[in-house]
């Protein structure tokens, strides 16, 4: 399920952000994260979500939410929730945001280079 908070004009179209730094990516996800509890807030409890039926039909659900501040996270909380949880101190979520729209710049193969370069340095 995906939270509705407005409604494009083209429905059909969706929303990509190709070419963004994962700084940026982790600033929209917190922003989003904010409209989510603030919509908590006023629908007392409840979001609106789209639900997709087998036949492609998207219909609205609001859907109910005992503890948002608990329950609502960004990747980057649910990552890191989940993976020390898992792993303890020895996970680490680093994103590098790559798309199939752009080719990867220099700072994007360095990312990946430090978190190869990491994983092997704790073996």
């Amino acid at each position: 399920m995906h939270a509705l908070t407005a409604l494009a004009p083209d429905r059909t179209r969706s929303c990509t952000r190709s070419g963004i730094s994962a700084k940026r990516l982790e600033l929209l996800e917190s922003r989003l994260k904010d409209d989510v509890l603030s919509e908590l807030t006023t629908f007392e409890g409840r979001i609106l979500v789209a639900s997709e039926a087998d036949d492609g039909s998207v219909n609205p659900v609001w859907e109910a939410v005992e503890d948002g501040q608990t329950q609502v996270k960004t990747l980057r909380e649910a990552m890191d929730m989940v993976g020390h949880e898992e792993c303890g101190d020895a996970f680490s979520f680093i994103r590098v945001p790559i798309t199939a729209e752009k080719f990867p710049e220099f700072q994007d193969r360095a990312s990946c280079l430090t978190c190869s370069a990491l994983r092997l340095s704790r073996r």
